[in-house]
């Protein structure tokens, strides 16, 4: 005759989940600072919560690619010349090391100088004497940071000319 026997007993198992990041649970926030100068943008990046090292990706609303980056830790500054004046949406995203993953948006604008044309006679339509006229023209800037510098294309062939328009045809 077949005996089997039954023991029976009680299996405790212990799940013990450590949190990846004590940060991560509380949350990963980032927060940006921007200034400007003319063209250029310096954006400075502080994190609250999250486990370094981290992976940062830095989109800037213009054509360039996104800049990827990893750091240690925080802050961290990254400066970015703009193609010209305008309203751009920036992005920056990160994840850290425990995969937690935080993501900030913002608009800079960067307001290029602004120059006003003006000539005498105005508008400048002059009627030739012996082949010659006069035309005063001068600008005024504001905006962008000087010193400034300019060039006169008074012939419209795409090349600089002689402030005093000498090279003008």
């Amino acid at each position: 005759m077949l005996t089997h026997r039954l023991i029976a007993g009680v299996l405790t198992i212990m799940l013990v989940l450590a949190p990846a990041s004590a940060a991560a649970q509380d949350g990963f926030s980032l927060r940006v600072e921007t200034s400007v100068s003319c063209d250029k943008a310096t954006l400075t990046a502080t994190a609250e919560g999250g486990t370094g090292p981290y992976n940062l990706s830095w989109g800037f609303g213009d054509e360039d690619i996104p800049l990827q980056t990893d750091i240690d830790g925080f802050p961290v500054t990254v400066d970015h010349m703009y193609p010209a004046s305008g309203e751009y949406v920036w992005t920056l995203s990160s994840t850290d090391s425990a995969n937690a993953t935080a993501e900030v948006t913002g608009t800079i604008v960067i307001d290029g100088p602004v120059v006003t044309l003006t000539s005498e006679p105005f508008p400048p339509m002059v009627v030739l004497e012996n082949g010659q006229a006069t035309v005063n023209f001068s600008t005024e800037v504001s905006g962008g940071i000087g010193p400034y510098a300019f060039t006169w294309d008074l012939d419209g062939d795409g090349s600089a000319d002689p402030a005093d328009g000498s090279g003008a045809a």
